[in-house]
């Protein structure tokens, strides 16, 4: 018997299995991952606002509303750094914990939802091929909504499958309330996505059965009142302390504005995240390709309808949608491990050609090539050879390699479990060993060390130039840091106390000539280069504080 059937032979030792796997291949760089512009520094600013204020209603980054989210994945992060018992000053992995334990939730109920569905075997396939997989690893480490709201979808879905599989069973109460109260929180986190994802699903399963009876044991007699009690009470809170701007800037603006065109420069044709899935989907791409034969042979089975009414009228509103970001189909993706899985289970995956052999060997390769090329970057960018990565990658080289050769021999369930089990090591030497140490793109938090060991004195306050204005610097500084232009910073520095300011340098000789003009002596801190991954671009800062006359 092998270990992974060791593993997973009984069902808590399954969930146990899954959940080190899942932490295993997630927390490679939890820890020392600076805060990421834009997103996620963005929410973890507001959230320290609401621990700073104890305004837990109101979403405020520094003086400006930030009404696009409700406010539940505010009130997840705030109870982790309430747990934490540091404060607002937490660092940011605190702010991740419930994406972490989001993450965490969709490989097991990928798990949960999948068994009666497609059977324990390929259901526990599916949770392995998602805790491996990239996009999920990328969430698990942001502090934002999509692992929670993904959590919550499959929990939905799970119960759907139950209802779907066994009409005429009695099913027992704690079931609807699973459904309702996912509900809840998934409104709570994201608004409608979680109804547009769960309700298409619903409802498009009920038009393919010609009946809606199916959904009777959901009760909603009392679940739609346990919803509203779960999403209510804020939601009027907040539209009556913002007079209805809440619903203007959430709705009319950020959900009807992604509908209507790109947002942040995130537009993108129809057909995008077909193209994305490719690799954000690693390593279960392969195994989905070429599952879609017998997919389409199959489509007529129960389980098959059900988890393609999961996918496919919620990825055609996605694909239609102008603006595109690859985490937004996230919800669907374990509907998909569960029919690669239960294609991979079944044998039934196509075979014998050298194009199968090709692409059973090339969908696990990355555990082979990846490492190296994020090595290669941080020599590249900062010069350093990582002997840990080196480290890692040397130990995952041959579970990769037996990967490889199981791919090309056609056997892509031992191929899936291989690459699996090279996950933990394949995302250390990227994650932990390579992007975490580019200091690089780090900008924000070297400008935060800067100011706290070179001002000289405490505590300090800071302006810092419009042209690097990000969430990060605010989030990392504090939250009084202050915007304005050349003059301004000028002016600031003028002012008494210990001050210092962050000059773009595009504004370096306008705010020397001010300074002068203002009758300030300025000293160099320091100067500071490197990439802004939020707006992808390089930057290039100089620090300046006040010479005491």
């Amino acid at each position: 018997m092998t270990l992974y059937e060791t593993a997973t032979r009984t069902h808590a030792r399954t969930v146990a299995f899954l959940t080190v796997l899942s932490l295993a291949c997630f927390l490679s760089g939890f820890f020392n991952l600076p805060p990421v512009d834009r997103d996620e520094a963005r929410f973890a600013q507001a959230t320290k606002q609401m621990v700073e204020t104890g305004d837990y209603i109101d979403i405020r980054i520094q003086d400006e509303v930030r009404y696009k989210k409700p406010a539940g994945i505010y009130w997840l992060q705030a109870a982790a750094v309430a747990a934490s018992g540091q404060g607002a000053d937490a660092p940011i992995w605190v702010y991740r914990i419930p994406s972490l334990l989001g993450a965490l939730a969709i490989v097991l109920l990928t798990y949960w939802a999948g068994i009666p569905l497609v059977g324990r075997q390929a259901a526990v396939l599916a949770g392995v091929m998602m805790a491996a997989m990239l996009l999920l690893g990328v969430e698990a480490r942001l502090a934002k909504t999509d692992a929670v709201l993904g959590a919550a979808i499959v929990a939905a879905m799970g119960v759907l499958a139950r209802l779907h599989m066994q009409p005429d069973a009695h099913h027992p109460a704690w079931l609807a309330a699973v459904f309702w109260v996912s509900g809840g929180l998934g409104i709570l986190v994201k608004g409608p996505i979680w109804a547009m994802v769960v309700g298409l699903a619903a409802v498009a399963q009920s038009l393919l059965g010609r009946s809606p009876k199916w959904l009777s044991p959901l009760s909603a007699h009392w679940g739609v009142p346990l919803l509203l009690a779960f999403v209510l009470p804020w939601f009027v809170a907040i539209m009556v302390l913002s007079d209805g701007a809440f619903l203007k800037l959430s709705l009319g603006e950020d959900a009807l504005g992604k509908v209507a065109s790109g947002q942040e420069s995130h537009g993108a044709p129809p057909g995008t995240y077909l193209g994305a899935f490719m690799v954000t989907a690693w390593p279960m791409v392969v195994p989905l390709l070429l599952a879609l034969g017998w997919i389409w042979r199959e489509r007529r089975r129960r389980e098959i309808v059900f988890l393609l009414a999961w996918i496919v009228p919620s990825w055609i509103v996605f694909e239609l949608v102008a603006t595109k970001l690859p985490h937004y189909v996230l919800p669907l993706y374990p509907a998909i491990a569960l029919l690669a899985a239960q294609a991979m289970c079944e044998d039934a995956l196509a075979k014998g050609r050298w194009w199968t052999k090709l692409l059973g060997a090339l969908g696990v390769a990355a555990i082979v090539y990846g490492p190296p090329i994020a090595l290669a970057l941080l020599f590249a960018m900062e010069g350093t050879v990582s002997v840990p990565g080196i480290a890692a990658w040397l130990l995952a080289l041959p579970l990769g390699l037996l990967a490889i050769r199981a791919g090309w021999r056609d056997r892509l369930k031992d191929a899936m479990v291989l690459a699996a089990f090279a996950a933990p090591l394949f995302y250390f030497a990227i994650y932990e060993a390579s992007l975490a140490r580019i200091s690089a793109a780090q900008v924000s938090p070297r400008i935060a060390h800067a100011i706290s060991t070179g001002a000289g004195c405490s505590p300090v306050s800071v302006m810092g130039t419009n042209a690097y204005r990000e969430a990060s610097l605010v989030f990392l500084v504090g939250t009084d840091l202050a915007w304005g232009d050349a003059g301004a910073a000028a002016s600031f520095l003028a002012e008494p106390g210990c001050r210092a300011v962050v000059i773009a340098s595009d504004d370096v000789q306008a705010f020397t000539q001010a300074a002068e003009v203002a009758g300030v002596t300025v000293r160099e801190l320091d100067h500071i280069d490197g990439f802004n991954v939020g707006n992808g671009r390089f930057a290039s800062v100089t620090l300046f504080s006040r010479v005491k006359p």
